[in-house]
């Protein structure tokens, strides 16, 4: 049985007031903006995994399709938890994914350091200045890993 739509909840028997309703997705929203750092740990450790699966297998598009997946996930999720950081990251790592060939040679190191600052991101100790100046080095370090000097493997 599919779950009841809001306009079944709010009528009838046993019905919840939208003020309600609002109230507990506040408190889910808060719960998940609390706990995020330890929640998304295990998203990225499953991230990282398959971003190794999909660059043993460039040419299998599944596997890029599962890790683009996941790491869209992982942006999405940043930024309903207000990780802005982490969602500003993961942007990023996508952008570079959509500009280069999965053959470029460079790419499991722009991966790597991508993962490295998204889970810095959502650790939610670093500083907003650290990680503001780690994002002018991620943007510095592909700038001189450019798709132009790229080679394939």
């Amino acid at each position: 049985m599919p779950p009841k739509s809001l306009f079944e909840r709010c009528q009838g028997a046993g019905a919840v007031s939208v003020a309600q309703l609002i109230q507990q997705g506040e408190a889910a929203a808060d719960s998940l903006m609390k706990d995020y750092g330890k929640h998304i740990q295990d998203r990225l450790d499953e991230l990282e995994s398959l971003a190794k699966t999909a660059l043993d297998d460039r040419r299998d598009e599944k596997k890029w399709d599962a890790f683009l997946t996941a790491l869209r996930d992982v942006q999405s999720s940043g930024a309903t938890a207000g990780s802005v950081w982490t969602e500003k990251y993961a942007i990023a790592l996508l952008r570079e994914l959509d500009l280069r060939k999965e053959s470029d040679r460079h790419l499991p190191l722009l991966i790597a350091l991508h993962l490295d600052a998204i889970r810095l991101a959502a650790n939610g100790n670093a500083s907003h200045a650290d990680l503001m100046g780690l994002g002018d080095r991620l943007t510095l370090a592909s700038e001189k890993l450019a798709v132009g000097s790229a080679q394939a493997l």
